[in-house]
């Protein structure tokens, strides 16, 4: 939701004074529109309306995910931001405003966010980049803690990363809510997926440094005990799930896949300085 424009002609109607900030790719997507100080995204099919039918049930049986039809990951990113509001935990405020005339549904309006992402912010300032490691610990642990007590996996970032957080002042707003965990999905194994992906995220984008991030994260995070048991659920667990994700990841050997992001955070939290 901030300017980040793609270049190319819309094939659609684009209203009078907005300015395109995503559309579809050649196999569909969603569409991003700015409005002055709101943002309009409309959520649209990726790829054949069969295949994502037939997979919005899969996903749902397989990986216990919320649909990802159009309508169904508007439901959900709604939801989302209705529950993370509610429980103080910084999102895009929705706006009540009409669609434009030509604009078919589903669509939500939101407020426009100008400040960078983490993503870039992380790539563009060296000198940041501990402390920017530190903060994200910080503000993740409450959020966390949370989902933990209501068991409530709406409150996780199903698709974690640090191009989904925007900082905007002291504000560090999360967003691209619209894939989620279904009712009773285990919040333990969510914080698996989503803490290993930050933390892949932050390896990727903090290079030399990103031993010193780990550290400072964790430091942020201060929540050692749940930390330790994200790492016994995500490498310790015979469930099957947990299996598929440790071998493929051992079979494709990469150095940052999230598997090897959870060795190195457990392997940390034994040191006995692992919290200073």
């Amino acid at each position: 939701m901030n300017e980040a424009s793609s270049q190319a002609a819309p094939r659609w109607q684009l209203p009078a004074g907005a300015q395109l900030l995503d559309e579809p790719g050649p196999k569909g997507g969603n569409i991003l529109l700015r409005l002055g100080d709101a943002v309009l995204k409309l959520y649209r099919s990726r790829g054949n309306a069969w295949y994502e039918a037939l997979r919005s049930v899969l996903v749902r049986i397989f990986e216990r995910k919320r649909g990802i039809t159009p309508w169904a990951r508007h439901r959900t990113e709604r939801r989302s931001l209705a529950l993370w509001e509610r429980e103080g935990f910084e999102v895009p405020r929705r706006l009540q405003r009409p669609l434009p005339r030509g604009l078919a549904p589903p669509g939500l309006w939101l407020e426009f966010c100008p400040g960078p992402t983490l993503s870039q912010l992380l790539e563009e300032q060296e000198h940041e980049r501990v402390r920017l490691a530190e903060e994200l610990g910080r503000r993740l642990q409450p959020r966390h803690r949370r989902a933990l007590a209501l068991r409530e996996p709406l409150l996780l970032m199903e698709h974690a990363t640090t191009n989904h957080i925007f900082i905007d002042g002291d504000r560090w707003v999360s967003f691209d809510l619209e894939n989620g965990y279904c009712p009773g999905f285990p919040v333990l194994d969510g914080l698996v997926y989503e803490l290993s992906s930050f933390l892949r995220a932050l390896a990727k984008r903090t290079g030399d440094q990103a031993d010193a991030a780990l550290r400072a994260f964790v430091r942020g995070y201060n929540d050692p005990l749940l930390l330790e048991q994200v790492c016994a659920r995500g490498l310790d667990s015979e469930s099957v799930l947990h299996r598929l994700r440790r071998w493929s990841d051992q079979r494709r050997r990469e150095s940052l896949s999230k598997t090897a992001m959870l060795v190195g955070l457990r392997q940390l939290l034994a040191l006995p300085t692992a919290h200073q």
